[in-house]
């Protein structure tokens, strides 16, 4: 077995092709990039409503559809009222629409 060098010129290339496989996996099972639920995740504070931000989190993102996790029940219904609000937040910071629908869950 091979081991790589450091100072090997391929060795610069390996987080490129990881990334570029977890990209195409993502992609795959969810139907999304993984540079979107990145953008998603690093962004929640812009997105969310400042006064739930403590209370939910951004959860899996499947063919469009983001999941909202929060940690009351009360909550859920809140969110829904806000799901135009965070969808226009979302096409804002994506600049597209690859998330057209909100989905919300108990639990965190």
């Amino acid at each position: 077995m091979k081991y790589m060098n450091r100072r090997d010129s391929n060795a610069s290339d390996e987080p490129k092709r990881l990334r570029y496989g977890l990209n195409m996996l993502m992609n795959t099972l969810t139907g999304t990039p993984i540079t979107i639920i990145e953008n998603i995740n690093g962004n929640w504070q812009e997105i969310i409503d400042k006064k739930f931000y403590p209370y939910c989190s951004p959860g899996k993102v499947k063919n469009g559809c983001l999941t909202i996790s929060v940690s009351d029940p009360s909550l859920v219904q809140e969110i829904q009222w806000q799901s135009h609000t965070i969808l226009v937040r979302l096409r804002d910071l994506l600049g597209d629409e690859s998330i057209t629908q909100i989905k919300v869950s108990v639990g965190r």
